[in-house]
């Protein structure tokens, strides 16, 4: 895989390897680049693979403890490695020797008998319509903040990962139309119309870069700005907003969620988010949105402590003096109430002061 000029210096140990390693890195990562349509994955399997090298320089004399040393290991100051890093790299040393075993170069994957642990899987994060109002409204007019913004739009109302948005170039996005063209992850390409509010802020991002959007290079990105710079300062617009633990992907969340509460099938979600499978977005959706639960009405019925839903009651309905199992008793006069908790009621007059 030819890397970016940046990345050149990581391929020191591998290119040192003796033969064929190097061939067979280099092989597998552009393997890896072409079925997972990603450059990042690659990119980061060649750092983990440089690192393991670097410990164990002959691939030859690599055993599963080898392996398992490495993957579990602890890098020099820092904590213990997570789940998800330990499976990263597990995933990017077995996966060269899985190769290396397909083409003839090995005879056994030492990878192989080395168990992944299971990944922690926490609930994914969202922000709410009024947390991305703020959000958005914390973003300055600058001429990165213009961009940023697009680029939050642009997120929001089609649900493109941070990785497709940063790989946008002027040749991908036809300003007259308003279509783009994105490679999406598994290497699929897709052609979907911009939302009117984002593509009207990617022009007046790209007019106040260069002046004229159309004097800009077709091979230039149409967002100038890493993915690292992009996350730094969308915390810092979070940060402004007083919100907390805001990423790329949690937008990505709320842009589903969006999707879903204004009406939209599973399955148009599904596309929106370009998942391969439906069933993945039923999942995604189901961590993402509140479990229903209304068996819990029952039970507290039983235990005579039922609380009284004041969404299901408007605010001039006349609450009950009493509450008996079976049994309710309304007050004659009309006043504004909240809960009633096992045969007591809170009662509020119009004023908001306890009755």
């Amino acid at each position: 895989m030819e890397l970016s000029t940046p990345e050149r210096a990581t391929w020191g140990v591998l290119r040192a390897l003796p033969d064929p390693w190097p061939a067979v890195a280099s092989a597998y990562l552009t393997e890896a680049h072409l079925q997972g349509g990603s450059v990042r994955t690659p990119l980061e399997y060649a750092r983990i693979l440089e690192r393991f090298f670097a410990t164990f320089p002959d691939p030859g004399d690599v055993t599963p403890l080898s392996v398992h040393s490495f993957a579990y290991g602890r890098s020099p100051g820092r904590a213990e490695p997570t789940p998800s890093t330990i499976c990263v790299r597990l995933a990017a040393i077995s996966g060269v020797y899985e190769f290396a075993r397909r083409v003839g170069a090995i005879e056994r994957n030492p990878a192989t008998d080395v168990q992944r642990p299971r990944p922690t899987s926490p609930l994914p994060r969202m922000l709410e319509t009024g947390e991305l109002r703020h959000l958005l409204a914390a973003i300055p007019t600058t001429r990165s903040g213009l961009r940023d913004r697009a680029m939050v739009l642009l997120i929001l109302l089609t649900g493109l990962r941070r990785s497709e948005v940063i790989s946008l170039r002027v040749r991908d996005v036809d300003l007259a139309t308003g279509y783009y063209e994105v490679r999406v992850k598994g290497g699929r390409a897709r052609r979907r119309r911009i939302p009117e509010p984002a593509l009207e802020a990617i022009v007046s991002a790209l007019e106040e870069r260069s002046g004229v959007s159309s004097t800009l290079a077709p091979d230039q990105p149409i967002f100038a700005i890493s993915a690292a710079g992009f996350y730094a300062n969308l915390r810092r617009y979070a940060a402004n907003a007083g919100l907390a633990d805001v990423s790329p992907h949690v937008l990505r969340h709320s842009a589903a969620v969006l999707r879903r509460r204004s009406g939209a099938s599973i399955e148009e979600v599904s596309s929106f988010l370009g998942h391969a499978s439906i069933a993945t977005t039923a999942i995604y959706l189901r961590r993402l949105e509140a479990e229903p639960d209304e068996g819990w009405r029952d039970a507290a019925t039983e235990l005579g402590v039922l609380v009284v839903d004041r969404d299901r009651v408007s605010k001039t309905s006349t609450p009950p003096s009493s509450v008996r199992p079976g049994r309710m008793r309304r007050s004659p006069a009309p006043i504004t109430w909240t809960r009633t908790y096992a045969g007591a009621a809170t009662q509020r007059s119009r004023g908001g002061r306890p009755a």
